[in-house]
């Protein structure tokens, strides 16, 4: 897979056979993806998600290719890990996160397929960033009732004067 998601592993190939390589990498990450959430997670430490976004930022795919790229990228979204990396992660030289490659797409790419695939993606990635925000205020509220109720008990008796 790693191999298959290199561009510049592909370039010394003839241009047909680099292209379908790169389709094959691509499908086969997504199947791996769509296996566990655990495949995601072993798949995280070799940062193929980081690739698939290199990969992405790429000027030169056509659709069918950045199409399959963005279904990898959701597939890996079935781990919490994935859409952690993906909303922190940048890319080294390129100094763009995965929200830029993902508007850059939206702004210059035409066709309604790409655009419509990466608007799903970027939608599922503002739901998890407003569930993560509403877990963090939950935790946060339940922990100012418990101090609220430790202050409101009687020093001397232990008895709630509420």
């Amino acid at each position: 897979v790693l191999s298959a998601l290199s561009l510049t592993a592909l370039s010394g190939l003839p241009p047909g056979l680099n292209v379908r390589g790169l389709k094959a990498g691509l499908m086969l990450m997504d199947a791996l993806c769509n296996c566990s959430p655990e495949v995601v997670d072993i798949l995280l430490k070799e940062n193929v998600v980081h690739k698939l976004l290199r990969t992405l930022a790429e000027s030169s795919l056509g659709t069918p290719t950045r199409l399959l790229a963005l279904n990898a990228i959701g597939a890996s979204f079935t781990s919490e890990k994935a859409l952690k990396e993906f909303v922190k992660m940048s890319l080294v030289g390129v100094g763009k996160t995965g929200y830029h490659v993902l508007t850059e797409i939206l702004l210059h790419n035409p066709t309604e397929r790409v655009s419509h695939a990466a608007t799903i993606l970027l939608n599922r990635v503002h739901l998890y960033e407003l569930l993560l925000s509403i877990k963090q205020s939950a935790q946060k509220c339940v922990k100012l009732s418990q101090e609220t109720k430790s202050l409101l008990k009687h020093p001397i008796t232990g008895i709630c004067i509420c």
